[in-house]
């Protein structure tokens, strides 16, 4: 069985913190979300860091999944928890750019359209920030109801189409960090 809690920083504000945290046992944290969903104009980049909240450190790969839609994004992060990572979550493109600048994942999952920073958009941040930090990028899964051809343009290491099969993304997930281990 798994317990969702869902917990908003005191200040209300633009900038107030949302995190969700998800275990197997009641009040114990393995998941935890650490930048809000954006609804209004996209922050500055010295105000992602004062948004953050420090993640768990408990030896385990994180995924960034970045999904717009709330229900979608929380299902991939159920099963990232599930397979027995720490998942990362973001609403839109931007906010998953700082959560990968912040904590580099060692998997992205990620839609194509979203708000303020396509899927695309941050697939080739990201790895152009890996390649001048002199790092791996991490493998990308993009998860998308746009078509494959776009996904493939995008640079994706996998394809999952919407409506998804859970066993496919389960799949991709486990080649790809297996093969980045290698």
């Amino acid at each position: 069985m798994m317990y969702v809690e869902l917990h908003r920083s005191r200040e209300r504000s633009p900038r107030s913190s949302l995190w969700i945290t998800l275990s197997r046992v009641p009040n114990t944290a393995h998941v935890l979300s650490s930048v809000p969903k954006s609804p209004g104009p996209p922050m500055e980049d010295k105000g992602m860091e004062d948004a953050s909240t420090p993640l768990p450190d408990i030896g385990h790969l994180f995924v960034l999944v970045v999904e717009d839609e709330e229900t979608i994004a929380e299902t991939l992060a159920l099963l990232v928890e599930d397979a027995g990572y720490v998942a990362l979550v973001a609403h839109n493109g931007r906010d998953a750019l700082a959560l990968a600048r912040q904590h580099r994942p060692h998997l992205i999952i990620t839609d194509l359209m979203m708000p303020y920073l396509s899927g695309a958009d941050l697939i080739a941040a990201v790895r152009q920030d890996a390649t001048a930090q002199g790092y791996s990028a991490p493998p990308i899964i993009v998860v998308t109801a746009a078509s494959r051809a776009h996904a493939e343009e995008a640079g994706a290491d996998a394809i999952i189409t919407k409506p998804f099969d859970i066993a496919k993304i389960e799949a991709a997930m486990q080649r790809l960090l297996e093969e980045q281990a290698d």
